[in-house]
């Protein structure tokens, strides 16, 4: 995007040059037209044809002084068929015959009566485009009248259209530059806040590993207590039965009571490892300390007696 506003801004840039200076020309063609009209006018209804006798109008000298005064640096001339500078806004070179070669080249992208010029004769050292066109009266060229624009003044009224043309764009692309710079922060605040979130949920993936781990170790523990609790019942029940032995009805009853309790908290921790996935609310539970110390003094002594 950045790449293509500076393409665009230079591409501005160069066919502003080219605009200006076609429109700059098709205005000293214009002047030159309406100025050949009267002129011609002028010499036809005075039944002259010689081009001399302009000097005496008063009417082409208020012109020239009003074009001189609104298009500074520019001039004109009205030259006769022999290359003879019969008036010219500089009075100096009036009377001046123009040198053979005067006219380096037709610029023929401006136009075919463009022509380009460093002749100090009619224009400048610094050279000039010139729009010359001719001057007919009763049908017959009696000479050509020029216009001409200093290549300097040109260039001047170029750069100053170049200069704010140049601004406007340079606003659009620091404008542009800044948003791509916003984008850029953005997109790498975006992208390294997703690698940070990555990382916490693969950590988390850990962690919960190692709980699940631990809590399996843990849940295998707690249900190897209360199976070998039952297994040490049933193995006193089998060891009585095989010695012919006689087991009251309340050590029967503590043997059952206690197997069927073992078997209840093995269902507990299994209720609690489903509760992990919808956990219950939370709440208070009295435990008489008394009972639990009483079954680990007894799952002792089944212990030892084996």
């Amino acid at each position: 995007l950045t790449a293509l506003s500076i393409w665009s801004a230079y591409y501005d840039l160069v066919a502003l040059r080219e605009v200006m200076i076609q429109a700059e020309i098709a205005r000293l063609e214009s002047h030159a037209q309406r100025t050949i009209g009267r002129l011609e006018r002028d010499l036809e209804s005075s039944d002259s044809q010689s081009l001399s006798d302009l000097g005496e109008s008063k009417w082409l000298q208020g012109h020239w002084r009003e074009f001189i005064h609104t298009n500074e640096g520019l001039y004109a001339a009205v030259i006769d068929n022999d290359g003879k500078i019969v008036l010219h806004t500089s009075p100096g070179k009036t009377n001046r015959r123009l040198p053979s070669g005067w006219s380096e080249r037709t610029v023929r992208e401006l136009g075919s009566n463009v022509v380009l010029t460093h002749s100090e004769a009619i224009a400048t050292a610094q050279g000039a485009y010139v729009v010359q066109l001719p001057i007919t009266i009763n049908g017959v060229q009696t000479g050509t009248y020029h216009v001409g624009v200093p290549l300097a003044v040109m260039e001047t009224h170029v750069a100053a259209k170049e200069r704010a043309l140049f601004q406007r764009r340079a606003l659009l692309i620091g404008g542009v530059l800044i948003i791509v710079l916003l984008a850029t922060t953005s997109l790498y605040y975006i992208a390294n806040h997703a690698i940070t979130m990555r990382r916490n949920l693969t950590n988390t993936s850990l962690e919960r590993a190692t709980e699940v781990g631990a809590l399996a170790a843990g849940l295998a523990h707690e249900i190897r207590n209360p199976l070998h609790a039952v297994q040490l019942n049933l193995h006193t029940l089998n060891r009585a039965y095989q010695r012919g032995q006689v087991i009251s009805s309340e050590e029967m009853n503590q043997i059952l009571d206690e197997s069927t309790q073992e078997i209840q908290r093995i269902e507990q921790l299994m209720q609690q490892l489903v509760g992990l996935a919808t956990p219950d609310q939370p709440r208070d539970e009295r435990i008489d300390i008394v009972e639990e110390v009483s079954r680990v003094v007894e799952f002792i002594d089944q212990e030892v007696l084996a």
